[in-house]
C-alpha cells in the first residue's frame, strides 16, 4: 500500500483508506481514552498466588476460601493447596477454611507469591459432615470430611470411606457388609478411583469387607457423582478423587492403632528442614496369626490355613523454592489366602493313602508417582506427573495323593497356576491459569499405555491309575493400547451464574483398531440468592475398559478387558437437574437425573474368560431417578436423611430373549438416617439406619436333564454323569426383602499431654 501524503493526520488517513466509513476526531479520542482507562486498570491490579497450609502439619488446605472484603474476588484453593487471585492494591484478602481461624492480609503493593498458615480453631463443632462446604455449590460434588468419617460406626474398628459414602444419596453398597460402590445404577467397573491422581483398579480387602484406602493416610477426599469436569475421564459414572498426606512439616509425629481386626501406624515429620518431609502409614490384619495354629489343633496337626492383608504408602516431598516442588508416593497393598494340608488313612483293601494340598490366592494393587508443581510467571500454575500403576492375581493350586500297596505306589497329582495382570505407565500434564478475577482455563495433556493380560492358566493332570495325563497351558493373547486425552476446562463466575464447561478428547489405539470420542460437559448453577440456587447440566462420557465378572462381591477373579474391534467402548450421556436450599446450618438438596448406556458388556449365556470376546455381547442400558437430601451441618447434634427413588434396566439382543431386564443393583428405594452426637470432649455417639429395596437376583423355575453324558476326572479317577440344565423365565426374574440395618457407635477421646487416644 503506498501513501502519497504522510502528512495527513491518523483521521483524514483512515478516511482516505475507507471512503465508505466516515472516522472523526472524536471517536478516535473516546477510544484512546478507553484504552488508558483499561490500562490504568490493569496495573491498579496486582497478582498473589501461593498456597495454604495447616498451621500445625504444614499439610496443604484444599478447597480453601480466597476472597476479598467486597466479595467481588472469590477463588479456592486446588488439589495441591495453591490459589491465585487478581485483586487492586486497596482491597483485603481473606482466607477461610472450615474448622480454621480466618486469616487476613492487606497492603500489598505488587505481585506476590505467599504461603498462609491457617491455625485450626479451638471451636471444632462446625466441622462438616460428608458434603459441601458452608455455601451454595455444585450439587453432586461431595467433599469427605475425614474427620467425620472417624466418629461414623465401624466394624471391628476400621473406619471405611468407602462405607461412610455408602450413607450419601444415589450410592449403593451392593452385598450387605461390603464395600462395593454403585452411583446411580453403574456397575463397580464404571467408577474412577484415584490416588494421588493414580488409577487404583482394586478397591477391596477380605473379598470386598473392607476397602484399600488406609484413612490414617488420606489428607483430602472429592466425590464426583453427577456431572464431573472435563479434566476427569475413562470411566461413565463416578470419580472418586483422594489425595494422601504429604508429611508434618513442623516435627515428627507418630500415630499407633490396635483394633479387632488389623493394627495400623503412622509415621511423618521433616528430613533436617521443614523443605523435605517423608509420610509412612501401614496397616495389617494378624487374625491369620491365631487361627493358622488353632485349625492346626482342631484339625489333628492335619489341615490349616489363614488370610491376612497389608497396605503400605510412603511419601517423600521436597520443596525447592516457593516456585517448585517435588513429590514421590509409593502404594503397595496385597491379599494372601493359603490352606495347607496333609493327612493319611488305609482302607478295608490294605490301601494306604497320603494326601498333600496346597492352595495359595493372592491379589493387590501396587501404584508409584512422581510429580513437579510449578508456579509459572503471575498466572499460571502446572502440575506434571509420572505415573504407574499394577493390578495383578494369581492363584496356585496343588494337589498330590499317593495309593500304597504292598510294594506299589501309584501317584495323582493336580497343578493349577493362574494370573492376571494389568498395567498402567503414562505421563499427564496439566495447567491451571487465573487470566482475571472469577475465570480460570484449566487444560491439559495425558498420555497412557496399558497392558492387559486377561488370564495365564497352567493345568497337569496325572490319574491315580496312571491312565490320563494332561500337560495343558491357556494362554490367552496380550493386550496392548496406548490412550491419549486432551482437555480444555473453564471455570466461570458471572454475577449469578457459576458454570463449568469442558471438552475432552481421547484417542484409544488397540491392536491396529482405534477410537476418537469427544466428551462434551457442561454445569450451569445459578444462584438466586445467598440461600438458594438451581443446577443443571450434561455430560458424555466414554470408557474404554470393561471388567468381565459373574461374581456378586468383587471378588479378584473379575478380568478387566480392553475394547477391541469387536468390543465397542462403553458410551453415556447423562442429564441432571437440581434445587439447593441452605439456611443458618441445614442444607436441603433435590437432583433428578437420567443416564443412557450404551455398549455394555456382559457374558453369553454360558459364557467365561477363555476366548472372551466370542462369548460376550453388547447392549443398552439406561438408569433415572431422583435424590433428596436434608442435613443439620454443624452443632452438637448433626446428620443427614437420604432418600433415592431409582430405576436401572438393561437391554442385550442375546440375552433374556431379548426383553428388557432389571439391572442386579436395581434398588427402588433406598433411605438413610445418620444422627451424630457429642456429649462433651471426650465423648461421641453415633448411629445410622439403612432401609433398602432388596436386589435382583436370577431364580431357576424349572430343572431337566439333558440326556447327554459326559465324563468328568478327578484325582481319583473319572465318572460319567448327566448334566441337569435350568429352565429361566426371565433375568433377575426375583427380588431380595426389604432390608434394614441399624448400627450404634461410641467414640472416646483420652486427651493427655501431646497426645490424643
Amino acid at each position: 500500500m503506498k501513501i502519497d501524503n504522510c502528512k495527513k493526520n491518523t483521521s483524514s488517513l483512515l478516511n482516505y483508506q475507507y471512503p465508505n466509513i466516515h472516522f472523526s476526531k472524536h471517536l478516535l479520542l473516546i477510544f484512546i481514552f478507553l484504552l488508558k482507562v483499561i490500562n490504568n486498570i490493569i496495573s491498579q491490579q496486582i497478582s498473589v498466588s501461593g498456597y495454604i497450609h495447616d498451621y500445625n502439619t504444614g499439610e496443604n488446605l484444599i478447597g480453601a476460601h480466597v476472597f476479598t472484603n467486597n466479595l467481588k474476588c472469590l477463588t479456592f484453593s486446588n488439589n495441591y493447596g495453591h490459589f491465585n487471585i487478581k485483586i487492586s492494591k486497596t482491597d483485603t484478602i481473606n482466607f477461610s477454611y472450615v474448622g480454621y481461624k480466618n486469616s487476613v492480609i492487606y497492603n500489598l503493593q505488587k505481585d506476590t507469591i505467599i504461603i498462609i498458615r491457617l491455625i485450626p480453631s479451638i471451636q471444632i463443632d462446625k466441622v462438616d459432615i460428608v458434603g459441601n462446604r458452608n455455601n451454595l455449590e455444585y450439587i453432586g460434588i461431595n467433599k469427605i470430611d475425614i474427620k467425620q468419617i472417624k466418629t461414623l460406626p465401624i466394624i471391628a474398628g476400621e473406619t471405611d470411606i468407602l462405607k461412610s459414602l455408602q450413607l450419601l444419596p444415589g450410592i449403593q453398597g451392593g452385598i450387605e457388609g461390603t464395600s462395593g460402590f454403585h452411583v446411580r445404577g453403574s456397575s463397580p467397573d464404571q467408577n474412577l478411583f484415584l490416588v494421588d491422581g493414580v488409577p487404583v483398579y482394586n478397591i477391596n480387602h477380605f473379598f470386598g469387607v473392607f476397602s484399600v484406602f488406609n484413612t490414617d493416610a488420606i489428607n483430602n477426599a472429592e466425590l464426583y457423582k453427577s456431572i464431573f469436569p472435563a479434566r476427569y475421564g475413562g470411566r461413565i459414572a463416578s470419580v472418586l478423587d483422594i489425595t494422601m498426606k504429604e508429611g508434618n512439616k513442623e516435627g515428627f509425629h507418630g500415630n499407633t492403632s490396635i483394633g479387632l481386626i488389623s493394627s495400623k501406624i503412622l509415621l511423618e515429620g521433616p528430613i533436617k528442614s521443614s523443605k523435605t518431609t517423608y509420610l509412612l502409614t501401614a496397616r495389617r490384619t494378624y487374625f491369620d496369626l491365631f487361627m493358622v495354629p488353632i485349625l492346626w489343633i482342631i484339625n489333628e496337626k492335619e489341615y490349616t490355613g489363614g488370610y491376612y492383608f497389608y497396605d503400605i504408602n510412603a511419601k517423600i516431598n521436597h520443596t525447592l523454592n516457593n516456585k517448585n516442588r517435588f513429590f514421590l508416593s509409593i502404594y503397595n497393598g496385597k491379599d494372601k489366602y493359603y490352606i495347607i494340608g496333609n493327612d493319611h488313612y488305609s482302607d478295608n483293601s490294605g490301601y494306604s493313602y497320603y494326601n498333600t494340598t496346597k492352595n495359595k490366592l493372592g491379589w493387590g494393587n501396587f501404584t508409584s508417582l512422581f510429580r513437579w508443581n510449578r508456579i509459572i510467571g503471575e498466572n499460571s500454575f502446572m502440575n506434571v506427573s509420572l505415573f504407574y500403576s499394577q493390578f495383578n492375581f494369581g492363584i496356585n493350586n496343588f494337589w498330590k495323593s499317593e495309593k500304597k500297596a504292598d510294594s506299589i505306589m501309584y501317584n495323582s497329582e493336580f497343578h493349577e497356576n493362574q494370573s492376571s495382570v494389568l498395567n498402567d505407565a503414562g505421563i499427564s500434564i496439566d495447567f491451571d491459569s487465573y487470566l482475571i478475577n472469577n475465570y480460570k482455563l484449566k487444560y491439559g495433556v495425558k498420555f497412557t499405555h496399558h497392558l492387559f493380560n486377561p488370564r495365564n492358566d497352567i493345568y497337569f493332570i496325572t490319574d491315580i491309575d496312571q491312565t490320563l495325563n494332561v500337560d495343558t497351558t491357556f494362554s490367552p493373547k496380550k493386550y496392548l493400547s496406548n490412550e491419549l486425552n486432551l482437555y480444555i476446562e473453564n471455570d466461570i463466575k458471572f454475577n449469578i451464574l457459576k458454570a463449568n464447561i469442558g471438552i475432552r478428547y481421547s484417542y484409544y489405539d488397540v491392536f491396529k483398531t482405534s477410537y476418537n470420542t469427544i466428551e462434551p460437559r457442561i454445569l450451569l448453577n445459578i444462584n438466586l440468592n445467598k440461600a438458594i440456587c438451581f443446577q443443571t447440566g450434561f455430560s458424555k462420557n466414554y470408557q474404554f475398559i470393561h471388567l468381565l465378572t459373574s461374581s456378586t462381591i468383587g471378588f479378584p477373579t473379575d478380568q478387566w478387558v480392553p475394547v477391541t474391534e469387536k468390543v465397542r467402548p462403553i458410551e453415556a450421556n447423562q442429564f441432571s437437574t437440581g434445587f439447593q436450599y441452605l439456611k443458618n446450618n441445614f442444607r436441603f438438596n433435590i437432583d433428578a437425573f437420567y443416564k443412557n448406556i450404551y455398549n455394555l458388556l456382559e457374558f453369553k449365556e454360558g459364557g467365561s474368560i477363555a476366548s472372551w470376546e466370542e462369548k460376550v455381547t453388547q447392549g443398552k442400558g439406561k438408569a433415572y431417578g431422583i435424590e433428596f437430601y436434608f442435613g443439620k451441618e454443624y452443632g452438637k447434634t448433626k446428620g443427614w436423611i437420604a432418600y433415592t427413588l431409582s430405576y436401572s434396566k438393561r437391554f442385550f439382543n442375546e440375552l433374556n430373549f431379548g426383553k428388557e431386564f432389571p439391572y442386579k443393583y436395581d434398588r427402588r428405594h433406598d433411605l438413610k438416617i445418620v444422627i451424630l452426637y457429642k456429649i462433651n470432649e471426650k465423648w461421641e455417639i453415633s448411629a445410622n439406619w439403612i432401609l433398602s429395596s432388596g436386589y435382583a437376583y436370577t431364580l431357576a423355575i424349572e430343572k431337566y436333564r439333558s440326556g447327554a453324558e459326559f465324563d468328568r476326572y478327578y484325582m481319583f479317577g473319572r465318572y460319567t454323569f448327566s448334566d441337569e440344565i435350568d429352565y429361566i423365565e426371565n433375568r433377575n426374574n426375583m427380588r431380595m426383602p426389604l432390608y434394614h440395618r441399624l448400627d450404634i457407635g461410641a467414640s472416646y477421646n483420652w486427651f493427655k499431654k501431646n497426645t490424643k487416644r
